[in-house]
C-alpha cells in the first residue's frame, strides 16, 4: 500500500510531532512548577536564588519537577503497601483514598520538601514556606490527576455508548 520511503516519512512526523506535544507538556509543567516557586517567594518564608542564565533555572526546575514526581509517586506506593486492601483494579486504587492516607501522604511529602530545602543552595525556605510549597504541589499534581481521571472516563464512556 506504502512503499518504504512514504512509511519512514510518515514515522518521521510522527516521531517530530511527539517529541513536539512531549516537549509542550514538559515545558508547561515546568513553568507551573517555576510558577509556585516564583508565588511563594512573595511570602517572607521562601527565598529563590535564581541563576543567572535562563537555561539553568530551566534545568534546574526539571530536575525539581521530576524529583516532586518521583518522591510523590513514591509516598503513593508508600501508602498503599501500609494500607489492608492491597488489590488494585486501576491507577486510582494505589492512591490514597481516606482522611489518615491523605495525612500520610502529605507528611512525607513535607518532610521530603524540608530535607530538599535543607539541602539545596537555590531554595532557602522555613519550616513553614518548605510545608507552603509541598501543599502547593500535592494540590497542583491531585489536580492533574483528577483532570486526567475525568478525561479517562470521558473516553471510556464514548467507548461504552458506541
Amino acid at each position: 500500500m506504502f512503499t518504504k520511503t512514504e512509511n519512514f516519512i510518515g514515522m518521521t512526523v510522527a516521531v517530530i510531532v511527539f517529541l513536539v506535544i512531549l516537549s509542550f507538556i514538559v515545558s508547561m509543567f515546568i513553568f507551573i512548577s517555576f510558577g509556585i516557586i516564583y508565588l511563594l517567594s512573595y511570602s517572607p518564608f521562601i527565598e529563590f536564588h535564581y541563576f543567572s542564565s535562563f537555561w539553568h533555572n530551566v534545568w534546574y526546575f526539571f530536575g525539581f519537577l521530576l524529583l516532586n514526581a518521583l518522591v510523590l509517586g513514591l509516598s503513593e506506593i508508600v501508602v498503599f503497601i501500609d494500607r489492608k486492601n492491597k488489590k488494585i483494579n486501576s491507577l486510582e486504587d494505589i492512591s490514597p483514598s481516606n482522611f489518615i492516607e491523605w495525612i500520610k501522604f502529605i507528611i512525607i511529602f513535607v518532610i521530603y520538601m524540608n530535607v530538599f530545602t535543607l539541602i539545596s543552595d537555590r531554595l532557602d525556605a522555613t519550616i513553614l514556606g518548605s510545608t507552603l510549597v509541598a501543599f502547593s504541589f500535592v494540590f497542583f499534581f491531585f489536580v492533574v490527576g483528577k483532570i486526567i481521571d475525568s478525561i479517562a472516563d470521558d473516553e471510556k464512556d464514548k467507548i461504552v455508548s458506541s
